[in-house]
């Protein structure tokens, strides 16, 4: 059986390493998108959109959320973690998919089923009753509680705290995100906010 020799133990060394490297890099946590912190109180940042609106194909939208997210992963502390969810009113899955891409990463999303996707449901009729209209940006603040027994979490409260809709509403939205989020944090801070409230 023929050698390899030294040069061909390099080849393969190198290309080991580099099949490592890769999976490494697979591994690792993609840029923007801050991992979730196993906190009691969170806040969710939900961007309801779809393919077949023209205003959610706005250019200048996918700037604007991401500008709005980096910002409010900046304030959010280790006890306060942010969720981002998407949610793509789309009629089949592919063209959600990709509108939902442009806006960056999420946590969480629902995509498909026209206005009856459960996303949709949820944020602005049922759980959520609010307008209709799309592009729409909702802030929830919530918190729970680790169930006595199996550790499972318990829903202490969860409201919304901010809604804006339309493409001027939230390209200039960021600054009233931000305050709504400070004033949140704020508020518990002084024992007179939601979570406060919900003791009593």
């Amino acid at each position: 059986m023929k050698s390899l020799g030294f040069q061909g133990l390099t080849l393969v060394g190198l290309f080991v390493l580099g099949f490592l490297l890769v999976s490494e890099v697979r591994k690792m946590p993609k840029p923007g998108l801050k991992a979730l912190a196993n906190t009691e109180r969170e806040f969710v940042l939900v961007l309801l959109v779809s393919p077949e609106c023209g205003a959610s194909r706005h250019p200048t939208l996918p700037s604007a959320w991401k500008d709005m997210v980096e910002h409010l992963q900046s304030i959010t502390s280790d006890s306060v973690s942010l969720r981002l969810v998407g949610v793509s009113m789309s009629m089949s899955v592919d063209p959600g998919t990709d509108l939902l891409e442009s806006f960056g990463e999420f946590h969480e999303v629902s995509i498909g089923g026209g206005l009856r996707n459960a996303g949709a449901l949820r944020y602005m009729l049922t759980d959520f009753p609010g307008p209709s209209e799309i592009p729409q940006i909702v802030l929830i603040d919530r918190e729970f509680s680790e169930g006595p027994v199996d550790g499972r979490p318990t829903l202490v409260y969860e409201r919304v705290v901010l809604r804006l809709w339309g493409v001027s509403e939230i390209v200039q939205g960021k600054d009233r995100m931000v305050r709504a989020v400070l004033n949140e944090v704020a508020q518990e801070t002084l024992g007179t906010g939601a979570a406060a409230n919900s003791s009593n």
